[in-house]
């Protein structure tokens, strides 16, 4: 996704994005949250329909969730 936007600024970064999906798939577990696999569907047409708000907005949606799943697995590790 990050390379097929042909933007350099977004692209480039595509090593630390790929380590830091890889950390969060140790944290979380194995079977993903259907909600969670549609926001990236989301994401996915939005960015292949060009639509830069509602692409921002799936955005948006992935890193709260995202941070959510991430701070509850870390809460509950933590006791």
């Amino acid at each position: 996704m990050l390379q097929a936007s042909h933007n350099p600024l977004v692209a480039s970064p595509v090593r630390i994005v790929a380590a830091v999906l890889e950390g969060r798939v140790r944290l979380m577990p194995f079977e993903p949250k259907q909600e969670a696999i549609g926001f990236h569907r989301s994401m996915a047409d939005a960015v292949a329909a060009h639509d830069a708000k509602a692409a921002a907005a799936a955005m948006r949606q992935i890193v709260t969730e995202a941070h959510q799943a991430m701070s509850s697995s870390m809460f509950a590790a933590s006791k």
